[in-house]
Order: C-alpha cells, then structure tokens, then sequence
C-alpha cells in the first residue's frame, strides 16, 4: 500500500514538472532563433519637443513584457482511492519459536489490493487544481531588462 501512496505522490510532482516545463518552453515562441526577442513595432505621435506637430516616432517594444503572466502551479491535489481486497488464497508460514521446523505451518491469507475502470470495484481518482502565481525574480528582471531596452527605430 506504501509503494501505492508513494506512486501517487510521485504523479503529482511528475505533474508539476510538467506544468513548469510547458511554461518554460512557452517562452521560446517570443525570442528568433539567435534569442533576440520578437517586437511590436508601433508609430506614435512624436514627444521630442523639436518635432513637428504632425511628426511621429516608430518605436519597438518586445512582445514578452506587453503579455500578461500566466504562471501555474498546484495548488491542492485530491485522490480518491477506492479498492477492494481481493483474497489470493492461503501461504503457509512457519510458527514463531519454529526455528528449528518442530512447529507447525501456519496458514496466511495473502491480498491483493483491486483497482479497476468501472465504478462497482476499485478506482482512482485525481482532481488537480491549479493557481497562478507571481513571476519568478528571474523573469521579474527579464521583463525590466527587456522594457529598460526598447525604443526608437530610425526611419
């Protein structure tokens, strides 16, 4: 039953993983393939007090801090194990204080824990919940080097 409960446990943290490593890969689709980041690239009314009224600026803004952050993690996992004991049939063990094989055999019943699909025998189940969470300080700081570095674009 240990090795059920361990088994269990171990799903929900391979789970988590999971979780994280979509997150992470998530971020590649808003850098190129040499790792500059993906910008928007937007024209605006020009606040250079030289400029003309009419003048305007082309100005590149990465994509990465204008998104919302949308990091997950588990908040509570719920399993609900129902199973059955099945009976495997009987073992014969030694006596206590039958070292020396003048005791008897005992017999053991020996069981087995039944988990199956349908809901009339055993089954498990798991409900995940899923809460979002505050960015990590490294992509805290990412997004503020990324927002310090964007700017004009000379036209």
């Amino acid at each position: 039953m240990s090795q059920l409960v361990q088994s269990l446990a171990t799903a929900v943290v391979q789970a988590q993983q999971q979780v994280e490593d979509h997150q992470v890969a998530g971020l590649d689709r808003y850098f190129d393939p040499d790792g500059r980041p993906h910008s928007l690239t937007i024209r605006t009314r020009s606040l250079r007090p030289d400029a003309a009224a009419d003048a305007e600026d082309w100005y590149s803004a990465p994509l990465l801090p204008l998104l919302p952050n949308s990091q997950l993690r588990i908040k509570n996992a719920h399993l609900e194990l129902r199973a059955e004991l099945a009976d495997l049939g009987n073992k014969a063990t030694a006596q206590p204080g039958d070292a020396q094989g003048s005791g008897a055999a005992a017999a053991v019943p020996e069981l087995a824990l039944v988990l199956a699909n349908n809901s009339n025998e055993g089954s498990v189940r798991i409900r995940l919940e899923l809460e979002a969470v505050e960015a990590g300080d490294g992509r805290s700081r990412l997004l503020d080097h990324l927002a310090k570095t964007q700017g004009f674009i000379d036209r």
